[in-house]
């Protein structure tokens, strides 16, 4: 007598996609096979596992009569167990199978099953304040928007009913409306949003521009729950640091054996002939700009170009941006 196959039936204590998820009490249909002649008789079967997500509710199961010569019998309902709501995605629950019958045969073998759980994530959020401020998307101060929030899911397991509330302690938001329900988010890929139910904020007319707040989102799904978090800037950011090279500001590190040179691109050595700027000096910063485009050969350690001391003590949310070729 050999393990076959199963079947999943989830439909009374989970969802009833016919798959194992997190926090589901499952009834486990199971198909033995007889791979000997003779007829086996009071074939009897029993599971067990060790793992410490699973707990066994129905562990032994009579299967009676069972042809040889590779008949098989499924039994639906055969035995039943409980998935504990933290299973991780993925794992694989191994069960160890005993069949005896009226001969004192045993047999012995082992099944994995696994268990499938959502791993949602925070992806975006846009802010809409065509009503509460000036219908630029941007949360500025003394402004009211509704928040638009995408969530994504990367695990195996759906996420039903999702819903989330938002939570932040900053003096300079005020959140009027923290509850958003964002329904189901499809396994591997899936992605959904709270545009029929959103979050409702509001930013002190005394906030400064480019404050950047700490947002958390209580998320929930069924027995799924995690917290995710982003940051939600109030007001546009505002430029306190802008080097276009069409001179040096203080960059240390210059010349080497890396040849780092602050000047116009001559398009050397495949190197472009103008910069990303609206400029006309097309001031660049880069290796041997003025030759070939290329640097020495054999440099014997790296060789680093720094710029000035840039004072972000005060600022939060500072974003750095570049272009480079």
């Amino acid at each position: 007598m050999v393990f076959e196959s199963y079947t999943v039936d989830d439909m009374a204590g989970g969802n009833g996609n016919g798959l194992v998820d997190m926090g589901e009490s499952i009834s486990l249909g199971m198909t033995l096979q007889n791979v000997g002649p003779d007829t086996a008789i009071n074939v009897e079967a029993t599971i067990t596992t060790s793992d410490a997500y699973v707990t066994i509710t129905d562990g032994s199961e009579s299967y009676g009569t069972v042809p040889g010569d590779m008949e098989s019998v499924y039994i639906d309902g055969a035995f039943a167990f409980e998935v504990a709501p933290n299973t991780p995605d993925n794992h694989k629950v191994l069960f160890d199978l005993e069949v005896t019958g009226t001969a004192r045969d045993t047999w012995t073998g082992t099944f994995q099953v696994p268990v499938h759980a959502p791993e949602l994530s925070f992806i975006s959020v846009f802010v809409d304040d065509a009503t509460g401020g000036d219908g630029n998307n941007i949360l500025d101060p003394g402004e009211t928007g509704n928040l638009v929030v995408t969530l994504g899911n990367g695990g195996t397991g759906q996420a039903f009913n999702v819903d989330a509330y938002l939570v932040e302690s900053d003096d300079k938001i005020t959140v009027s409306d923290d509850y958003s329900y964002f329904g189901l988010i499809d396994s591997v890929g899936g992605t959904a949003d709270n545009a029929s139910d959103v979050y409702e904020v509001s930013a002190d007319a005394s906030c400064p521009m480019g404050y950047a707040v700490s947002v958390d989102l209580n998320v929930t799904a069924g027995v799924y729950t995690t917290t995710l978090s982003f940051n939600l800037t109030v007001g546009d950011r505002v430029v306190f640091y802008y080097d276009d090279f069409s001179s040096d500001q203080g960059w240390s590190g210059l010349g080497s054996d890396a040849e780092w040179q602050i000047g116009s691109v001559s398009g050397g050595g495949g190197d472009p002939s103008e910069d990303h700027t609206d400029g006309t000096d097309n001031g660049v910063l880069g290796n041997d700009i003025t030759s070939t485009g290329q640097y020495s050969n054999n440099i014997s350690s790296t060789q680093w170009v720094t710029s000035p001391v840039i004072d972000c003590s005060q600022l939060s949310g500072v974003l750095l941006s570049y272009s480079h070729w």
